[in-house]
């Protein structure tokens, strides 16, 4: 996965590339209910080969979204605080406008 920006300076689009891909989506879910896990157990419990997995993790951990923590042999990877607010400032920013038109559209409509 190549990401242009990091997550760090507030980008929707770093987190939306990230979000675009199903099985990183339930890498997220995965480690949002049961927190930290390795590669290799997301493997498993995912159903997806160590090596995608391997992949996925990276990817994310350089778009900022996950951050590891190296265990002996394991690196354990859990979601960085605030990851996810970009993008819920994003659709939140986005759904007040379109609220503010179609309150405009109606006022247009019933006036």
């Amino acid at each position: 996965m190549n990401v242009d920006t990091d997550l760090s300076e507030g980008s929707a689009g770093a987190l939306f590339a990230v979000l675009a891909d199903r099985n990183r989506r339930r890498i997220i879910e995965r480690i949002v209910d049961e927190g930290p896990a390795t590669a290799t157990a997301l493997s498993r419990e995912l159903g997806i080969t160590r090596q995608g997995v391997a992949k996925h993790l990276g990817g994310m951990a350089e778009a900022g979204v996950l951050a590891s923590t190296r265990t002996g042999a394991e690196v354990h990877y859990r979601l960085v605080p605030g990851a996810l607010e970009p993008g819920t400032e994003w659709l939140t920013r986005v759904g007040r406008e379109w609220d503010l038109r179609l309150d405009a559209l109606k006022r247009h409509v019933d006036g």
